[in-house]
């Protein structure tokens, strides 16, 4: 496997991306904030070749449904599909401690992201108080910062 140079490994990382409700209305989305406008299909196909580009499997999913994420979210921590996750929580930013709790509770590392950056707006959100890190205000390349911090932390723990 060639990794990029960054890696100490050659383990193969698995990371679940959630994106969660109204991301999945994308294509309509404010382009000033959201950029050209994209399928969340055309999005979870760039983040799967992202992954591929850093040696890393990533599983995306998306829902306007709470539950849904939240099954999603235990099936890949618990199943053992995923070594960590990225959630862009989007339109539950601001009130859904019950999702931020079901990653807190995986006790495996997640990211967050936003297209839009969350000072510059105003709001608040209730996954920044666990999440490792959160990478805003890039639109869609929030992810590849997410990506690239997530595997270096990984890499991390296997080579202490």
């Amino acid at each position: 496997m060639n990794v990029p140079t960054f890696r100490s490994s050659d383990k193969l990382w698995r990371i679940g991306v959630v994106n969660g409700t109204n991301m999945p209305n994308l294509i309509n989305r404010n382009s000033a904030v959201f950029g050209t406008p994209q399928t969340i299909e055309a999005l979870e196909s760039w983040l799967v070749d992202q992954g591929r580009a850093f040696a890393v499997e990533v599983q995306t999913m998306h829902s306007n449904h709470d539950g849904e994420i939240i099954e999603w979210i235990n099936a890949r921590a618990f199943g053992g599909h995923v070594d960590a996750f990225i959630i862009n929580p989007a339109g539950l930013t601001t009130y859904a401690e019950h999702v931020r709790h079901c990653l807190e509770e995986t006790k495996l590392p997640y990211a967050e992201v936003h297209y839009a950056n969350l000072a510059k707006s105003g709001h608040h959100s209730v996954f920044t108080r666990t999440a490792l890190g959160i990478a805003c205000g890039f639109r869609k390349h929030s992810y590849t910062g997410a990506l690239v911090a997530l595997v270096g932390i990984l890499e991390e723990a296997v080579s202490s």
